[in-house]
C-alpha cells in the first residue's frame, strides 16, 4: 500500500489554508499565555486569602459579609482549578511536529465498513449523506456503506433498498431494541455485528459518519493513510465543519476553537479524540474494548480513551473532510451542547474514577490522564460554580459586601495591578488562541459558559443526583416548528420569545441581567448618592476607590456574566436568518451527490454587530485603563 505526504499547495483545504507558518510558530507558545495568569492568580489568591483570614480573626469582618467574601474568593480560585493541568498539556506544542497531510494511493487499499447511524433525521438530509458517501474516491469493491436505522423509517428503508438494487455496496439494517439500547453506541455495535454477516465478512477498518455529515471525496484516503503508516494507530478523526452556520455565529455553534486550535494542541500531546463523525477506527481496536461503550453519552470520545488505555494511539486531522449541520433551533443547540460538552464528559470522569486508577487507565499516557482529569474537574465544577455565582452575587451587592478587601493602600494597589494583570493575560491567551481559531471564536468561547452554565448544571444534577438523565436525542430529529432562522416562515415574535424564555429556560438569563444591573446600580448610588445630594458633583479619588471596592473591581465575574447572559436574549429578539438548505448545496453530480457551496462553507462576519465579543472587548479596554491608571491612583 502506497502512502504519500502532500503539501498545502497540492490540494486546497479550508483549514490548512489558514495555517500560515507564522501562525503555526506562534501557536507553539500557547502554554506560556496559559500558565502566566494561573501563576498570577496563585500570587493574588495568597494575598487575598491572608487578608480575609486576618480580618476575620480580628473581627473587622464577620457574619454574612465574611462568608460572602470567602465565597467570592473561592469561586475565583476554583474557576481556574483545571487551568494548570490544561496548561501543562499545551506545553506539548512547543516541540511537537504538526501532523502531516497524507494520502493513500492506488487500488491496493484495506476494506472499510462505513456506518451511517440514523434515528428520525429528515430523509433528504440522510439521502445527501448516503449519496456523497457512495461517491467517495475509493475503490467501490473495497468499502461498504451500512445505513443503521434506529428509527425504523419505512420510507428510508424503501429508498435505501431501491438504491442498493443498483449499488453493490449499500446495505440497510434496523435493530430490535430490548431494555437499555445504548443509543448511538448500541446502533454502531449492531451495525458492526451485521457487517460480519455480509458478503466478504468483516472488514479491517470501520468508519462512521453522522446522518447530516457530507464527506468530501478525499475523506477516506486521507484518514486511512494514517492507519496504514502507523500499525498501532487505533483511530483517526478529522475536524467537523458546518455549512449552515448563521452570520456571526451568535450562539457559538460551530465550536471552531476546538477544530482549529484545541484539538490540534491535544493531538500534539498524542491525544486525538474520536469526535463523533468522520472517524476511521481499526476493527481490532474496537474489539479490544468490547465494542462502543453504551454507558456514556459521548461514546465517541470515551471509546478513543478506552483504546488509549489498551495501548492504541489516536490522531486528529486538521483537515476539512466533512461538512454537516449545526442545530437550527435554540432548544436543539442547548440540548446538544449539554450532552457533548458536559454530561458525557462528566460520565467519562466518573467511569475512569477521575483518571486516578491505574487499573482503568492502564497504558494511557500522562497527557491523556491530565486532559481527562482537567476536563473532568471542569465539567463537575465550573458550570455549577457559575450557577451558584449567579444566585449569590445579588446578595453580595445588597449586603454591601466588598468585591475585594485590603488593609492599607499598598495592598490595594498591589491587588488592583495583580487582578488587572490576571484578566488581561487571560485575554491575551484568548487572543493567542485566536491566532488559529479566529478572534471572535476565541472570545465567544468565554461568553458561552456564562449563558450555558445553568443548563449544564440542571443536566448534571438530574444525571448524578436524581439518576434521571435526559438521555440521547438525535439533534436532527428535534422539531423546528417555530422556524427561528427562516425569515419567510418564522413564527410571530411573541410566540418565539415565550418559547425561548419559558420553554427553553432563558428566563434565568433575563433574571440574572435584571438582578445584576439593578443591584450594581443600587451599589453605585450608595457610593455616589451622598456626594451628589450634598452638592459635591466632582468625582474624586476616594469615590473611585470606593467604587472599585464595591462594584467596579476589574476581575470580578459579575459583569462578564451579565454580558454572556445577554446572548440568548439577543437571539430571541433578533434571531439570525439562514437560507434554505437546498440553496447552500451545489448541483447534483451524476450519482445524485451534492456538496456545500464554497460560500456556505465559510461563516460570514459583520463588523457592525454589537454582541458579546464587542462588549467584552470594550470591557478589556476598561480593565487596561484601570491597570495603567493604578500608577496614578
Amino acid at each position: 500500500m502506497v502512502v504519500t505526504e502532500i503539501g498545502n499547495d497540492e490540494e486546497y483545504d479550508q483549514i490548512q489554508s489558514n495555517f500560515r507558518p507564522v501562525r503555526r510558530f506562534l501557536t507553539r507558545f500557547v502554554f506560556l499565555t496559559a500558565i502566566i495568569p494561573c501563576l498570577l492568580l496563585l500570587w493574588a489568591s495568597k494575598i487575598q486569602g491572608e487578608i480575609l483570614w486576618a480580618l476575620g480573626q480580628d473581627g473587622s469582618l464577620g457574619g454574612v459579609k465574611l462568608y460572602l467574601a470567602w465565597f467570592a474568593f473561592a469561586i475565583e480560585g476554583l474557576w481556574s482549578a483545571d487551568a494548570i493541568a490544561a496548561s501543562l498539556v499545551k506545553a506539548a506544542s512547543l516541540f511537537a511536529r504538526y501532523r502531516p497531510r497524507l494520502r493513500l494511493l492506488g487500488d491496493n487499499v484495506p476494506c472499510v465498513d462505513i456506518i451511517i447511524p440514523v434515528c428520525n433525521e429528515k430523509l433528504d438530509i440522510i439521502q445527501d449523506t448516503v449519496r456523497a458517501t457512495l461517491n467517495i474516491d475509493y475503490p467501490a469493491h473495497r468499502f461498504r456503506v451500512i445505513v443503521s436505522d434506529d428509527g425504523r423509517n419505512q420510507k428510508l428503508e424503501a429508498w435505501v433498498l431501491q438504491l442498493a438494487a443498483d449499488t453493490s455496496n449499500l446495505y440497510y439494517t434496523a435493530r430490535v431494541k430490548y431494555g437499555p439500547a445504548g443509543y448511538k453506541a448500541g446502533n454502531l455495535n449492531h451495525a458492526i455485528t451485521v457487517s460480519d454477516t455480509l458478503p466478504g465478512g468483516r472488514a479491517e477498518l470501520v468508519a462512521g459518519l453522522d446522518a447530516d455529515m457530507i464527506p468530501e471525496k478525499r475523506w477516506l484516503r486521507a484518514c486511512v493513510a494514517h492507519l496504514i503508516r502507523d500499525p498501532k494507530m487505533g483511530v483517526v478523526c478529522p475536524a467537523q465543519l458546518f455549512y449552515n452556520v448563521p452570520e456571526n455565529d451568535p450562539l457559538n455553534q460551530q465550536s471552531s476553537i476546538n477544530w482549529l486550535c484545541m484539538d490540534i494542541i491535544r493531538d500534539h500531546a498524542g491525544l486525538g479524540w474520536n469526535l463523533g463523525s468522520g472517524w476511521v477506527v481499526r476493527r481490532e481496536a474496537v474489539d479490544d474494548i468490547g465494542g462502543f461503550p453504551t454507558d456514556c453519552l459521548v461514546e465517541d470520545i470515551y471509546s478513543s480513551m478506552l483504546q488509549m488505555a489498551e495501548g492504541w494511539r489516536s490522531a486528529y486531522l486538521a483537515e476539512s473532510l466533512q461538512y454537516g449541520l449545526v442545530p437550527e433551533t435554540y432548544a436543539a443547540h442547548v440540548k446538544q451542547f449539554a450532552r457533548w460538552q458536559y454530561i458525557g464528559g462528566a460520565q467519562m470522569f466518573v467511569n475512569f474514577k477521575g483518571y486516578l486508577s491505574s487499573k482503568l487507565t492502564k497504558r494511557m499516557t500522562l497527557a491523556a490522564k491530565l486532559v481527562g482529569f482537567s476536563s473532568g474537574i471542569n465539567v463537575h465544577a465550573k458550570a455549577q460554580l457559575a450557577t451558584v455565582f449567579m444566585l449569590l452575587t445579588p446578595f453580595v451587592f445588597l449586603t454591601g459586601t466588598h468585591l475585594i478587601y485590603w488593609r492599607d493602600e499598598a495592598e490595594m494597589k498591589l491587588l488592583l495591578r495583580l487582578y488587572c494583570a490576571i484578566v488581561l493575560t487571560r485575554y491575551l491567551h484568548d487572543c493567542h488562541i485566536g491566532v488559529m481559531a479566529g478572534y471572535r471564536v476565541a472570545v465567544m468561547e468565554t461568553g458561552m459558559m456564562r449563558y450555558m452554565s445553568h443548563y449544564y448544571t440542571v443536566a448534571w444534577f438530574k444525571t448524578f443526583f436524581l439518576g434521571k438523565p435526559d438521555g440521547f436525542t438525535p439533534t436532527g430529529s428535534i422539531a423546528n416548528s417555530l422556524q427561528e432562522r427562516n425569515p419567510a416562515r418564522r413564527a410571530p415574535f411573541r410566540e418565539r420569545l415565550r418559547h425561548i424564555l419559558f420553554d427553553c429556560g432563558a428566563w434565568v438569563q433575563l433574571s440574572v441581567v435584571l438582578a445584576f444591573a439593578s443591584c450594581a446600580s443600587l451599589q453605585t448610588f450608595r457610593v455616589l448618592g451622598p456626594h451628589w445630594m450634598s452638592g459635591n458633583w466632582v468625582f474624586n479619588r476616594d469615590m473611585w476607590v470606593e467604587l472599585l471596592k464595591t462594584v467596579a473591581w476589574p476581575s470580578h465575574l459579575w459583569f462578564p456574566t451579565m454580558l454572556g447572559c445577554l446572548t440568548p436574549l439577543r437571539y430571541a429578539l433578533r434571531p439570525p436568518s439562514v437560507p434554505e438548505r437546498d440553496r447552500l448545496l451545489g448541483k447534483r453530480e451524476e450519482n445524485g451527490a451534492r456538496y456545500p457551496t464554497e460560500e456556505a462553507k465559510h461563516v460570514r462576519w459583520s463588523l457592525f454587530e454589537v454582541d458579546f465579543v464587542v462588549l467584552y472587548t470594550l470591557f478589556m479596554g476598561y480593565v487596561a485603563a484601570v491597570f495603567v491608571g493604578s500608577w496614578w491612583l
